[in-house]
């Protein structure tokens, strides 16, 4: 799977993490040579993110099991069966919705975690840098936040290395 008309319409399913395992494999491949689609990836990633930290996960009420049956016990056999499968359909998708919910809750967990790594992990390797050039008596570092673009998420931090030597 090394087209990206083939990957792209994947990408919001890889998002979610709900991709069939070969599915993931090829799409993970694919990824790691093509900046475009990776780009598109990240992007459908923090969308997913933010959807998931907007979503209140809800509990449905003890009482909604035991009505449902009650109404189902209730109802006569030749319209009780449509009137109990539409109700166990739509306690099916209410618990569903529920379990997605929780599911999206940790998966912007694990970005935000990851996103917080990275910059400690900037951090320190621009630290590192400065001490060595420190320690070998020339030269600076030069570091700088990057904002991200109007409208758009992410940003970064660029560093640079400036030696009187020439060796940047």
């Amino acid at each position: 799977m090394t087209d990206c008309s083939r990957v792209r319409p994947l990408l919001a399913e890889h998002a979610l993490g709900i991709l069939e395992p070969a599915e993931r494999g090829a799409v993970g491949a694919h990824l790691a040579w093509c900046a475009g689609c990776r780009k598109e990836a990240r992007e459908l990633a923090e969308g997913a993110a933010v959807v998931a930290q907007g979503i209140v996960p809800a509990e449905p009420p003890e009482t909604l099991g035991p009505r449902i049956l009650g109404t189902a016990r209730r109802t006569p056999r030749g319209r009780g069966r449509r009137a109990f499968v539409g109700a166990l359909a739509a306690a099916v998708l209410a618990m569903g919705a529920f379990g997605w919910a929780v599911a999206m809750t940790g998966r912007a967990e694990q970005l935000e975690a990851a996103a917080r790594s990275a910059a400690e992990r900037a951090e320190r390797f621009e630290a590192v840098v400065a001490q060595l050039l420190l320690d070998a008596g020339e030269g600076r570092v030069l570091s700088a936040r990057l904002e991200a673009v109007e409208g758009r998420s992410g940003g970064g931090r660029a560093v640079i290395l400036d030696s009187p030597g020439g060796v940047d």
